[in-house]
């Protein structure tokens, strides 16, 4: 089901990509945000997304987008078929390609508050071994271990201000972030939710 999921959503970011840029330049937004967060079992993580948009109103944006997440997971893993030995996952990342729309409730002030929500999915590169001390053999053992992603979604609730100095807008704002995840290692398959709440600053141009 995963990977159906995950070939819509690349089908669907290039041809949204496709039908943007025969669009009027004009009403083209570039988004860009970097931020960080704080989640569930200490998850701590920085961030950096690129949202591109089509406006179709004064208000409302919509478009695709592609997120780098860096993750600093310190939540040990237990296993207990090896004498309930814990693994820690330590840094891990992912990208994560998704679906975006932004409406500012209003388009006629200098500031401006915003909602955006992002619908995608996250792809993780993080496939190591982990180590342990054998105290009956008296020898470092190894295990395989990965990540697996899946979908995600964020709401983001923020202030712009339009600027005549750099780019269009600046933007701050406050966002959650739900994000499941599935830990693989040994025989072992344990879900996890690295959900968070952050804070991303940003400028439109």
């Amino acid at each position: 089901m995963f990977s159906i999921l995950r070939t819509s959503l690349f089908v669907l970011f290039v041809f949204a990509c496709t039908y943007m840029n025969g669009q009027n330049l004009e009403k083209m937004e570039f988004f860009f945000e970097a931020g960080s967060a704080k989640g569930i079992n200490d998850v701590f993580s920085y961030n950096f997304q690129f949202s591109p948009g089509y406006k179709l109103t004064e208000n409302f944006t919509l478009g695709v987008g592609i997120g780098f997440v860096d993750y600093n997971n310190r939540t040990d893993l237990k296993n207990e078929l090896i004498d309930n030995h814990y693994f820690q996952t330590g840094w891990h990342n992912a990208w994560k390609p998704y679906l975006h729309g932004k409406y500012s409730i209003s388009s006629n002030h200098r500031v401006n508050p915003f909602i955006k929500v992002d619908i995608g999915y996250a792809f993780f590169s993080h496939k190591k071994k982990l180590s342990y001390v054998d105290e009956i053999e008296n020898d470092y053992v190894t295990i395989p271990f990965d990540i697996k992603g899946g979908i995600n979604s964020t709401i983001n609730l923020g202030i712009l201000k339009h600027s005549n100095h750099f780019g269009e807008a600046l933007t701050v704002s406050v966002f959650y972030l739900f994000q499941p995840v599935t830990y693989k290692y040994m025989s072992n398959s344990v879900r996890k939710n690295i959900s968070s709440i952050g804070f991303n600053v940003g400028v439109i141009f």
